[in-house]
């Protein structure tokens, strides 16, 4: 399809959204992106922007923009680098404001776009510390690096003791990353690594798991179209497996999937004293978090997912560092603002230290999230309580979450 013809296939599906409320506004702000109506990533859109949709009428309401009112543009990137490009390329033209794609591989398709333009962008799901090994100017990174993902962990369980720690995974890149990841921070935490073994099958995860000895294991893996966004079934097996093994671990963490109230629910034999890891539920304490939950599910019928949840925060960091910059006026939207407005909002969105319902945000120079860290969760009575960070905590570490084993490594808990 020959690029115009595409741009105006594009617009003609496009969404446009104004949360006015009926209220008389001056120029609204125009904020734009891009979801995966179709292909790989096609069911991460509804909730995307619905989340956006909840955001833009909460920013009105608070009078975020003094006035203004927030004008949503989202267009079809069919899960395509090549697409989400061209649309940009067409939503950079009037906008204010951008919020990258889904993912580090759209994320990254898009970043040389938005830098060239100069229009203050969040990255609300690219979790690749690669995209910001250089500098990026315009453009600021919410999700944590996905190589931080057990970063907390590994810090809570130092605390308690914990001197070394072994390493189960499915062989696929992001579990490596995880992993990866989860290997330096040991190293950096004065911890030894006593196993690091990956598994494809199940019967594989088995073996991985024999004779391992540690005071912690880190067991995750990663299934494209599985359950639980690919995570859950990977957590439910290797709980299963431990289970018949009785294995010396003082701390067991089972990564993303075993945070989720649905992996509490059908875990078997009982989840209790199991850790999970994650960004983003809605059940932690973040500032705000409960009342968007209760929004959201009374305005979209259902509860909302890590990817409402980002999107909402990538607006809340929009408007909080408007708010913070403290302008009255935009330039008209068929002539996007003026440098020095867009200059001083991305210098507020790069100088924010603060807090969203998705957690903690703050950036290094390049624009790479750096506050940020996945909550630490423990199973008590096959309910999710938050152990870590400790501003979320909700329940106390127990003594006896360190399983009475006999391990040459074990420290006191």
């Amino acid at each position: 399809m020959r690029r115009r013809t595409f741009l105006k296939s594009m617009l003609g599906t496009a969404a446009w959204l104004f949360a006015g409320g009926g209220r008389a506004h001056a120029t609204p702000l125009i904020v734009a992106t891009t979801v995966s109506r179709s292909g790989p990533y096609a069911s991460f859109a509804e909730p995307i922007e619905q989340g956006l949709t909840l955001w833009a009428e909460s920013a009105d309401r608070s009078a975020a923009f003094a006035g203004h009112g927030v004008e949503l543009r989202i267009l079809d990137d069919a899960s395509q680098p090549e697409q989400a490009q061209a649309a940009f390329d067409a939503l950079l033209q009037a906008a204010d404001a951008m919020i990258a794609p889904y993912g580090s591989r759209l994320t990254e398709a898009v970043l040389p776009l938005v830098e060239e333009s100069g229009v203050p962008c969040v990255a609300p799901s690219a979790g690749s510390r690669d995209l910001w090994s250089e500098p990026r100017s315009w453009t600021v990174q919410l999700l944590n690096p996905v190589d931080t993902t057990f970063a907390g962990m590994l810090e809570l369980v130092a605390g308690e003791g914990a001197r070394s720690v072994a390493l189960v995974y499915r062989d696929d890149g992001f579990s490596r990353l995880v992993m990866d990841g989860a290997e330096r921070t040991a190293a950096a935490l004065g911890m030894e690594v006593t196993a690091r073994r990956r598994f494809t099958i199940e019967a594989e995860a088995a073996a991985a798991l024999d004779g391992l000895t540690a005071d912690v294991l880190l067991a995750t893996g990663y299934r494209p179209d599985g359950a639980g966004f690919g995570f859950v079934e990977d957590a439910l097996m290797l709980h299963t497996t431990l289970a018949r093994r009785d294995p010396a671990f003082a701390w067991v963490n089972l990564g993303i999937g075993a945070a989720g109230r649905d992996f509490g629910e059908a875990a078997q034999p009982s989840p209790d004293r199991v850790f999970g890891t994650t960004g983003w539920r809605s059940y932690l304490p973040t500032p705000g978090n409960r009342d968007f939950v209760k929004r959201y599910t009374r305005q979209w019928g259902a509860p909302p997912d890590t990817h409402a949840a980002q999107a909402y925060a990538a607006g809340q960091l929009l408007a909080e560092a408007w708010r913070q910059v403290g302008r009255g006026s935009l330039a008209p939207s068929s002539a996007p603002s003026s440098a020095p407005p867009r200059e001083a909002w991305r210098d507020a969105l790069f100088g924010l230290d603060t807090e969203t319902v998705f957690g903690r945000f703050a950036v290094d120079a390049n624009g790479l999230q750096i506050a940020k860290q996945n909550a630490v969760i423990q199973w008590h009575d096959r309910q999710p309580e938050v152990l870590f960070p400790l501003r979320y905590r909700t329940a106390a570490l127990p003594q006896s979450s360190a399983r009475p084993i006999a391990s040459p490594t074990r420290r006191s808990a």
